[in-house]
C-alpha cells in the first residue's frame, strides 16, 4: 500500500524520533481521532508498557503512567535507560491546556574540569570521557520521577514505582538485544563488582531467557518511592553513590547531589499545515530538529509533486536539519 506524502513524513518522523515500528507509524498516520477511546502507551519494552497500563488501572493519570513506564525501563532496558542518567518529559495537561517541558538532564560535577579528561601527554583520553566515574554526571531521572509524580500525578510516587520495583526484585527474562549489548560492553562492566554480581551472578554472563534480578535497584526504587527526592539524593543511597565514585577515582560531593534541581521549560510550538505542534526545546535536540524539518517544508505543496520529487524534498529537509 502506498502512503500519502503526509503519512510518509509522519512515519519518517516517528521512526526517527519515536522508536515505533513502521506498522504503528502507518496506523498513526491514518488515525486522526480527536479523542481516542482509551489510553495508548508506547515504550521500548512490553513490560514497561504493561507497567503504565497497570498504573492507569489503579486510577493513575497519564503522568503517573509516564513515571511508571520510565522507572520500568530503568529496570528492563538498562542498555538505554537508567536511574543514573537524565530524563526529559514533554507534558500536556488537557484540563488546563498547559504544555510544559520537564528538564532533568544530568549535571556535570564541579570536579569535572578539562584536565580530568586528558592523558599524560595532554591529549584527550576517550576512555575517561566514555567509561568510569569521569564519564558520569549527577543523575536527573530520579528527581524527574518525583517531580512529575508530585506536581502532575494523581497517585503517590511509591504506587507508580511498584511495577518497576517488582520487576527489579523478581527479575525478568534476558532478551536478545540485552544479551548482545552486555557482550559488547562486558570488558567495561566486569571492572566493577556491582555489575559483575548483577549480570554474571554465577560467574558467567546471563543467557537469553534467564532471569535478570536487581535487588539493589529494587531497594533504591523503594527508597525513592518512600522518601521522594531525599530517598535518592540524600541518605544511604547518596552515600553509596559518593563512595563508589571516590573509590573509582572520581569526586562528587554530598552538596552537589542534594542541590540537584529539575527545571521546567517552555516547549517549542509552531503551526504547520493546520496542525499545532508542540515539541521539546533544548537541551533536547529532537524537538528542534522536527521543527526545522517541518518549517523547511512549509512553503512547498508536496501534494502537487511527483513521488520522486516529494521523497527527495522530505529527505533533504531531514538531512539538513
Amino acid at each position: 500500500m502506498k502512503m500519502s506524502w503526509r503519512s510518509l513524513l509522519l512515519a519518517g518522523l516517528l521512526l526517527s524520533f519515536g522508536g515505533v515500528d513502521a506498522a504503528s507509524a502507518r496506523t498513526a498516520a491514518k488515525t486522526t481521532h480527536a479523542h481516542p477511546p482509551g489510553a495508548a502507551i508506547a515504550s521500548a519494552h512490553k513490560l514497561a508498557t504493561d507497567a503504565g497500563f497497570e498504573i492507569i488501572a489503579k486510577g493513575g493519570n497519564a503522568f503517573d503512567a509516564a513515571v511508571a513506564v520510565s522507572a520500568a525501563l530503568s529496570v528492563v532496558e538498562p542498555v538505554s535507560s537508567g536511574l543514573g542518567g537524565g530524563g526529559m518529559f514533554l507534558l500536556h495537561d488537557a484540563r488546563t491546556g498547559k504544555d510544559v517541558f520537564v528538564d532533568a538532564r544530568e549535571m556535570s560535577p564541579a570536579s569535572a574540569t578539562p584536565d580530568k579528561f586528558l592523558d599524560a601527554k595532554g591529549n584527550l583520553d576517550p576512555e575517561k570521557s566514555q567509561n568510569g566515574p569521569w564519564s558520569a554526571g549527577i543523575p536527573g531521572l530520579p528527581a524527574a520521577l518525583a517531580h512529575v509524580s508530585q506536581k502532575y500525578g494523581h497517585l503517590p510516587l511509591k504506587v507508580s514505582l511498584q511495577p518497576a520495583i517488582r520487576l527489579a526484585r523478581e527479575g525478568f527474562p534476558m532478551y536478545a538485544r540485552l544479551v548482545r549489548a552486555y557482550a559488547e560492553r562486558r570488558d567495561v562492566m566486569t571492572r566493577y563488582p556491582g555489575t559483575r554480581a548483577t549480570f554474571e551472578p554465577n560467574g558467567v554472563p546471563l543467557k537469553e531467557g534467564e532471569l535478570l534480578k536487581q535487588p539493589d535497584l529494587a531497594r533504591t526504587l523503594q527508597l525513592l518511592g518512600d522518601k521522594g527526592f531525599d530517598g535518592f539524593y540524600k541518605g544511604d543511597v547518596a552515600q553509596k553513590i559518593l563512595k563508589a565514585i571516590d573509590d573509582n577515582g572520581g569526586h562528587w560531593t554530598a552538596g552537589e547531589l542534594a542541590a540537584y534541581r529539575v527545571k521546567e521549560r517552555a516547549p517549542i510550538a509552531f503551526d504547520w499545515h493546520g496542525w499545532h505542534i508542540v515539541t521539546a526545546p533544548p537541551p533536547s535536540s529532537g524537538g528542534i530538529v522536527v521543527a526545522e524539518i517541518l518549517q523547511i517544508l512549509q512553503p512547498y505543496d508536496l501534494r502537487k509533486m511527483d513521488e520522486a520529487q516529494r521523497v527527495h524534498m522530505v529527505v533533504e529537509a531531514m538531512r539538513r536539519a
